[in-house]
């Protein structure tokens, strides 16, 4: 949307703080900004008819009618990094709207936006750079340009940078530091902040907005950062039950007084009295499926489950798709959030230890045998994998929409391919990892990616999503004799040179191990064959600094103790 407003009260040299603490609301219909329940706020509108209502903590609601341009919202100043926002919102907008996180970056000067939901406007009407996957979703990343145009430094021309989710959502978490990472990979680099909000955007529309939860955190955690009325209630208990399984759960309540029973396929087999600060609560439990059940719901008893962790494995809340107790589009139920607003559940799927199920393995374990283990989880559930040696097959199954793991031993050589074979009917495939002989391998390290959707078409690298029928390529498994001849070589001859991290954003690490002292000659040349930047190496780590450098594709050629090394690198 093309927006032709002054956000004037950023400029503002004074800035009148406002406590309302001890109030339970407060409306707001003229422009204003200031600090309250823990979070700052702002409000802004150019004409039309809006009040904006403060609540507790993060809290607040927003009414408008035949506006030019609104905004409302509620942050940190200046915001950070990693910044992670728990949220849910009844939006009912009616013309052109976001529900969105909102900020600014200095040096360089970047407005963004993370949009998790829209009104009759997908924005930003540009073509994607590429996607990112992260809390449950795929949003589609954009960068526009604004020229001219009113900024918290005056007019200026800047950079919009944009994350827009696929399918709209009203609740859920979203940890910023995600998006951010994504974004300076594509070479869209940020600046410092000046904040981070949770924001409801109107433009030439009417609607509503009742951000009924909003809580902001730094560390990870998801937890509030100010704005909550009353103490803690104490340390939470639990009825641990006698199960074969140790099951840790991490969970807290908003009031306190918070009941979660723990059901093994339906059946309750522990219970958790919880209170009002996170504490990992130890269980135990039976193999079979995993539900937490919120059974007391009531007054502001709400709660927040952050993960659970069984075998070694953890797996978060905000992962899973079955939740019955989150509020989502304006009733209870829905997908992929660590609220418990109603009574209700969320279903972490099955626990059932690999060792104790004979369906969890598939091949050879003769001598030479390697181990392969497979992460990965169905966005729909019936996604089949097929996952091939040297093009030999050596495992085909059917997927879960919660992640698990699959233990495949094979005597088979080559390049390893993990193949998604029924793309249709809304399935999509998400490979976190893979493990041979215990190194791990993460799908999104890996360059081929025939299964991904990138710049509109099937096909690409770097993720762990696979929306078309298509296979994520992984390093080739070698035989043993193979592989104790190269550990043969390898203490013979000592030298060698690595890059880290691939991709990078500014700062190149390059390790030189050798026998001579150095230094080397390096030389990085871009995809034409023409070379940007020469230096000298010494052996050890070699960090090189490439800001100058525009997004593309690189190589480095260095030459260490009579031997050549050419390696490839993405920016």
């Amino acid at each position: 949307m093309k927006f032709n407003y002054k956000k004037s009260l950023l400029l503002t040299g004074v800035i009148a703080l406002i406590s309302f603490s001890g109030m339970k609301a407060q409306t707001i219909c003229s422009n204003d900004q200031g600090s309250q329940g823990g979070y700052t706020y702002e409000y802004w509108k150019d004409n039309g008819n809006g009040c904006m209502t403060l609540g507790s903590g993060g809290t607040f609601s927003v009414e408008w009618s035949n506006i030019g341009n609104l905004l409302a919202r509620k942050g940190l100043r200046p915001g950070g990094q990693n910044v992670v926002i728990n949220y849910g919102a009844n939006y009912q907008p009616s013309g052109n709207s976001y529900l969105c996180v909102y900020g600014w970056t200095t040096n360089p000067l970047v407005e963004y936006y993370i949009v998790e939901s829209w009104g009759s406007w997908r924005p930003p009407g540009a073509t994607s750079k590429g996607t990112v996957s992260t809390d449950g979703g795929t949003y589609e990343i954009y960068e526009t340009t604004r020229t001219q145009q009113p900024s918290i430094e005056g007019t200026q021309t800047f950079q919009q940078y944009w994350s827009v989710r696929t399918s709209k959502r009203t609740s859920g978490t979203i940890t910023c530091a995600n998006h951010f990472a994504a974004w300076e990979r594509m070479g869209m680099n940020l600046g410092n902040f000046y904040e981070v909000s949770f924001c409801v955007e109107g433009y030439q529309s009417s609607g509503t907005a009742d951000v009924y939860s909003m809580s902001m955190s730094t560390d990870g955690t998801g937890g509030d950062t100010g704005g909550d009325t009353g103490g803690d209630t104490g340390g939470g208990t639990s009825d641990q039950g006698d199960g074969e399984y140790t099951l840790t759960v991490r969970a807290r309540g908003m009031a306190g007084g918070e009941h979660l029973n723990v059901l093994i396929d339906n059946q309750a087999q522990a219970g958790i009295n919880l209170s009002t600060s996170w504490q990992e609560y130890e269980v135990y439990v039976d193999r079979g499926d995993l539900n937490l059940e919120f059974d007391n719901d009531g007054g502001d008893r709400d709660v927040q489950v952050d993960w659970i962790e069984i075998h070694g494995e953890t797996r978060q809340a905000e992962d899973m798709e079955y939740n019955t107790a989150v509020y989502q589009d304006g009733s209870c139920g829905g997908s992929y959030s660590e609220m418990m607003h109603c009574s209700g559940v969320i279903g972490f799927g099955d626990i059932t230890y690999q060792g104790d199920s004979g369906d969890s393995s598939d091949g050879d374990t003769g001598s030479g045998a390697h181990s392969i283990v497979v992460r990965a989880r169905g966005t729909s559930g019936g996604e089949n994998l097929r996952v091939t040696v040297g093009g030999t097959e050596i495992a085909n199954y059917t997927l879960g929409t919660s992640f698990s793991n699959r233990t495949i031993t094979t005597s088979a050589t080559g390049g390893i391919n993990v193949e998604f074979t029924n793309d249709g009917d809304g399935r999509d495939v998400q490979v976190d990892y893979i493990q041979v002989d215990g190194a791990t391998w993460q799908a999104e390290d890996q360059g081929t990616n025939t299964g991904v959707w990138q710049d509109g078409s099937c096909g690409g690298s770097y993720s762990e999503w696979m929306h078309c029928g298509g296979y994520i390529g992984f390093n080739p498994l070698r035989s043993a004799s193979a592989a104790n001849k190269a550990t043969m070589e390898q203490e013979k001859q000592e030298t060698n040179v690595s890059i880290y991290p691939n991709p990078v954003v500014n700062l190149l690490n390059i390790s030189v191990a050798a026998e001579e002292e150095g230094p080397f000659e390096a030389i990085i040349y871009n995809s034409n064959g023409a070379a940007v930047k020469q230096f000298l190496a010494q052996p050890g780590n070699n960090p090189v600094t490439l800001n100058d450098l525009p997004s593309g594709i690189y190589f480095l050629l260095i030459s260490v103790d009579n031997q050549s090394f050419n390696l490839k690198f993405l920016k």
